[in-house]
């Protein structure tokens, strides 16, 4: 058991590791759209507690239980996913979300053209 819970929290950055400008961007737009502390911590490889520990120093608005959001994910099928476009990982709220929101405000998505959008391209 001892070791399980060694494992586990080894894949975590540990209290050191100081966090990055992008980081609070991303757990700041996660937060916002209600993303469960659980799936945050995934993306940002931090425990769950230091997710809700930096959100509240940050001065993030508190919101419903943990559980509550947990199981209305878990209702919608909501999960971390591939982006079809730009392949990152993304919160997805359901089986259909399958484009990530920083793919979907790039002015190709919003042109309405049916060619992929590759950022990695577009930026070089």
């Amino acid at each position: 058991m001892v070791k399980n819970q060694k494992k586990v929290l080894s894949e975590y950055k540990t209290r050191h590791d100081f966090w990055k400008n992008d980081e609070i961007k991303i757990l700041t737009d996660l937060w916002m759209q209600d993303v469960p502390a659980k799936y945050i911590s995934r993306v940002l490889k931090r425990s769950p507690n230091a997710i809700e520990v930096k959100a509240m120093r940050v001065g993030l608005k508190p919101r419903r239980t943990e559980r509550a959001l947990v199981q209305s994910a878990k209702e919608n099928k909501a999960r971390m996913r591939r982006c079809m476009s730009c392949n990152i990982l993304f919160y997805s709220t359901h089986i259909g979300n399958r484009i990530c929101t920083q793919c979907k405000e790039h002015p190709i998505w919003m042109s309405g053209n049916d060619l992929q959008v590759n950022l990695a391209d577009i930026e070089n």
